[in-house]
């Protein structure tokens, strides 16, 4: 990733440019970085880089993940960006319905929003169970290929899809990934036309999800979904998926009009 540091001033702290230098390259990139990574994109010195990280890790600005000890996006830098972002509170009303969504068939539930060309996961509710699904909040994964990067990419237009084919490298996550722009296109016309999208193998092995647009003022403002191993999938667990969905949606749209 090409990415300039700001000039510093003679008025700047420069240490302050640092902190938000480094906070706007991890923000920015869809995996995790390395410090050596961050150190080589930016020019700073791998000792004084150490202490910075430490500091932003401690303070939840960042979090490590990994056996190789990369940072991504913290909990209290998402939570930071999610408060500017939703200043009427939706959140407040989506929270309660992960916890019902998560305790009607006890598994994973989460709610995610755009972030260009990935899908973010904004908030989740673990499923009680010794083999669960579980991401980071904050996590990044790519529209083609998870069920709710499907319904939002499928709220988009045909215009607006076309130029993200366009610009979109198919990645094979797995076997069952799509391969193609026109297989894509295929899936949005189901997706639209029944609200509802599965992700079966397509991002990770093992892993089925299911996921439907979440609407406000006729506006999709994100997705909501449940993640599942694929051991406990069958078609009465997706029929029972889609009809608790479904009375969240409604639920929520009751609430926020």
């Amino acid at each position: 990733m090409n990415l300039e540091t700001t000039p510093i001033r003679d008025d700047d702290v420069k240490s302050a440019s640092r902190v938000l230098d480094v906070l706007e390259f991890v923000a920015q990139r869809p995996d995790p970085a390395s410090a050596v990574e961050i150190s080589a994109a930016l020019g700073m010195p791998r000792s004084s880089l150490h202490y910075l990280l430490l500091t932003l890790v401690r303070r939840g600005q960042l979090e490590q993940v990994g056996a190789q000890g990369s940072y991504q996006r913290g909990p209290a830098l998402v939570e930071l960006a999610r408060n500017v972002l939703n200043p009427e509170g939706v959140l407040s009303a989506i929270r309660p319905l992960l916890k019902d969504l998560c305790s009607s068939i006890n598994e994973t539930a989460a709610y995610h929003e755009i972030r260009g060309d990935f899908a973010e996961r904004v908030l989740g509710e673990a499923a009680e169970h010794p083999l669960l699904i579980s991401m980071p909040i904050g996590a990044l994964t790519p529209l083609y290929a998870t069920a709710q990067g499907k319904v939002l990419l499928a709220a988009m237009n045909d215009e607006q899809i076309d130029d993200y084919i366009r610009r979109t490298r198919f990645k094979r996550l797995t076997p069952a990934t799509v391969k193609s722009g026109a297989a894509l296109k295929r899936q949005m016309e189901e997706i639209r036309r029944t609200g509802l999208a599965i992700s079966h193998e397509e991002f990770s092995l093992g892993v089925v999800a299911v996921a439907m647009a979440l609407r406000q003022g006729g506006r999709v403002i994100g997705a909501l979904s449940f993640a599942m191993p694929t051991v406990r999938f069958d078609p009465d667990v997706a029929h029972e998926a889609e009809l608790q969905l479904r009375a969240a949606i409604a639920r929520f749209q009751r609430q926020t009009p």
